[in-house]
């Protein structure tokens, strides 16, 4: 829905979808091309991506491949066919997101599809916190990466659960 790419100083904020990347049958896995909500490739710099809500996609939620220095925080995503995200890049934020209802395709693998949140080759010095994350395979694959990225990167306190929404109580 949104991508960008080679840029700088970015902001996206307030924004909604439903229904990205159908019809779903033609969603190609075997390449490089996974609809996605909110992606970036190439060089990616000190982008804002906050407060943007979508529903129904026929892929994953974000994809971020070559961002740096970016924050990613209060998005919400629901019904994903397969991950909430997939990041390669550095010294980002990716803060207080709530996902529900992700790999409702019920992928076991590959792990890029079927991860919460994939943090992929390369991704380094990136913190990952306070996200909500729920759907098949979630409690158990929350946050993940190929060996050697999770200790590049901070990852703490996900709430991750193998359901479509996630509850808060109010007290």
């Amino acid at each position: 829905a949104i991508e960008m790419n080679h840029t700088a100083d970015v902001t996206i904020s307030g924004n909604t979808g439903h229904m990205i990347g159908f019809p779903g049958e033609e969603v190609l896995i075997a390449g490089t091309m996974v609809p996605a909500a909110i992606a970036a490739t190439g060089s990616v710099d000190r982008a804002t991506i906050r407060g943007n809500t979508f529903d129904e996609i026929a892929g994953r939620c974000m994809s971020f491949d070559g961002i740096t220095n970016s924050e990613i925080a209060t998005n919400v995503c629901g019904d994903g066919l397969f991950n909430a995200m997939l990041i390669r890049g550095s010294a980002n934020r990716i803060t207080d997101n709530r996902f529900t209802g992700m790999n409702t395709a019920r992928r076991d693998q590959p792990e890029w599809l079927r991860t919460g949140i994939y943090l992929a080759g390369g991704a380094s010095g990136n913190t990952v916190t306070g996200n909500e994350i729920g759907g098949y395979g979630m409690a158990r694959y929350c946050v993940g990466g190929p060996q050697g990225v999770m200790e590049a990167n901070t990852v703490k306190n996900n709430a991750c659960v193998d359901a479509s929404s996630i509850a808060r109580l109010e007290s």
